[in-house]
């Protein structure tokens, strides 16, 4: 363990007992080797990123990001390991400051004010048959969290603030026919003991946790964030390379999201669905971020290719490579530009 990081807070210390070779860089950054992967001093560069404000990771050869408990998780720890060292950390990680593109939180409103432990996730535990028959990878589902309520017969997804802590538990039935609607916890979770559980999930994007430490630690342009309506849209999009991708978790954009992509100061691609309310929040979200660089994922037959996940791997490039302006989406699909102007919507579910 380096002398910096002996001398240095809590957070650090859990992070210098997995990560070799930490050396303190700029702006509460640490450098070290990769322990995902397997960096070892004298043999490899490190490139392993960490921030002792706020517990986020990066690695820069290819592993993810995300906050401590992803990293702990990572490295294959227990969930009650995990609960254990961020009920001894937490305290000590702060939100990230109001500086645009270096952090962009204020007053914890990307922080959860109700942490949830980890082992819950232990009920959630199995991949869901049914997304692996559709062509998603094991990993790319265990990585993201995407588990089975087997009592409720729900596909399960999982909320978490910018450090990656547990927010909330989102379900959806397991119906055949794809029926059904999603489901925030809140009952279920009251019912498991956890007194006064609420949670807005229109507060949140799903990924963002795994999503703004890349681009907060790439020093280069880090590219693009993605924007896709639900959950299987945005995993496909991951799963055929394009990490920095967010889910909405619906067609429409809160005040609170909006908020974080403008802080983010990164272009923005959104790829909603490409049926008629996927364009008609395409547009109002345009509208909303008028003052960023926004294009629109290009799909390559606007009357079949409904969705991200109806593509494949080439149509998918083809289709995030040429993006469209705002103006030629427009353009394209103009019975929509009358719908852009949004009514005030604020964070309501």
């Amino acid at each position: 363990m380096a002398a910096q990081a002996q001398n240095s807070g809590p957070v650090i210390s859990v992070a210098s007992t997995f990560v070799a070779g930490l050396r303190q860089g700029a702006g509460g950054n640490w450098i070290g080797f990769c322990p995902i992967h397997g960096e070892e001093p004298g043999r490899s560069s490190p490139s392993f990123s960490f921030n002792e404000e706020t517990g986020q990771w990066h690695c820069f050869a290819g592993c993810g990001a995300g906050g401590l408990p992803q990293l702990l998780k990572r490295l294959k720890k227990s969930d009650s390991y995990i609960d254990r060292t961020m009920e001894r950390v937490r305290p000590f990680l702060v939100a990230p400051s109001q500086k645009k593109r270096t952090s962009i939180s204020s007053g914890g409103i990307f922080i959860t004010s109700y942490p949830l432990p980890e082992k819950i996730l232990g009920l959630f535990e199995y991949v869901p048959s049914e997304l692996v028959d559709a062509g998603f990878k094991e990993t790319v589902l265990v990585d993201n969290d995407v588990g089975v309520d087997v009592e409720r017969g729900r596909t399960t997804y999982v909320l978490r603030d910018l450090h990656g802590t547990l927010a909330g538990i989102i379900g959806k039935p397991n119906d055949p026919g794809g029926g059904g609607k999603y489901r925030v916890y809140e009952r279920e979770l009251v019912e498991m003991g956890f007194k006064n559980y609420h949670i807005n999930n229109r507060r949140f994007f799903w990924r963002w946790e795994k999503v703004y430490p890349g681009i907060y630690h790439r020093q280069e342009d880090p590219g693009p964030i993605y924007v896709a309506e639900g959950y299987k849209a945005c995993l496909w999009l991951v799963q055929q390379g394009y990490y920095n991708t967010v889910a909405l978790m619906g067609t429409s954009m809160s005040d609170t999201q909006q908020m974080f992509l403008e802080r983010l100061g990164t272009n923005v691609v959104l790829c909603l669905d490409n049926d008629r309310w996927g364009r008609i929040g395409t547009s109002k979200i345009g509208y909303r971020l008028r003052g960023m660089d926004v294009t629109v994922m290009r799909y390559p037959c606007p009357e079949l290719k409904l969705q991200p996940d109806d593509l494949n791997k080439t149509e998918i490039d083809e289709a995030l490579g040429r993006p469209l302006t705002m103006r030629q989406w427009r353009h394209l699909y103009h019975e929509y530009s009358t719908c852009e102007r949004p009514a005030p919507l604020g964070d309501q579910p």
